[in-house]
């Protein structure tokens, strides 16, 4: 464990081990085991270390915040995986996704799988539309095309293919 935490922190981590131990032996045998600990975890330890993949939510923090969000996840990620390869469980790393997938439900943030455009025609002239919209200022196309995209644009967003951006 890491020794520069404060000592309510050690306790905390200690605890949070603890009932790792305990979801890894129960987990063979009771179901909802690790929901519980996912609650416990969010509750005890925030959400920051759930969010480092949000880019807009990580802005907001300097690089020791963040730096201090990832050590807090690689610490409880190894107490996980650590704990449910001592117990025997068949797999250490699903164990780890499923609790973290608990923990993000718990926090109230978003489980959903994101996927690179989905599989119907309206999904994929969506998706065009993202990228379009992301890369058209940078292409260095003609003024033509410009105020041709600011059209489609428009009726974009009033026909629900885009979102606002604001």
């Amino acid at each position: 464990m890491n020794t520069e935490l404060s000592p309510v922190a050690v306790t905390l981590l200690q605890q949070f081990e603890s009932k790792v131990d305990e979801a890894c032996v129960a987990s063979k045998t009771a179901y909802g085991v690790w929901r519980e600990l996912g609650t416990w975890a969010v509750e005890n330890f925030e959400s920051n270390w759930l969010r480092l993949s949000d880019v807009a939510y990580m802005a907001r923090f300097n690089a020791d915040e963040k730096k201090a969000f990832k050590a807090r996840q690689k610490e409880l990620r190894n107490i996980v995986t650590t704990k449910a390869e001592a117990r025997g469980l068949s797999n250490p790393r699903k164990t780890w996704a499923d609790f973290v997938e608990y923990a993000k439900q718990a926090a109230g943030l978003s489980t959903a799988k994101k996927s690179k455009g989905g599989t119907t025609s309206f999904d994929k002239v969506c998706e065009a539309l993202r990228m379009l919209r992301n890369h058209v200022n940078e292409a260095g196309v003609s003024a033509d095309f410009m105020d041709s995209w600011g059209e489609l644009e428009s009726v974009a967003l009033t026909d629900g293919l885009l979102k606002d951006t604001e």
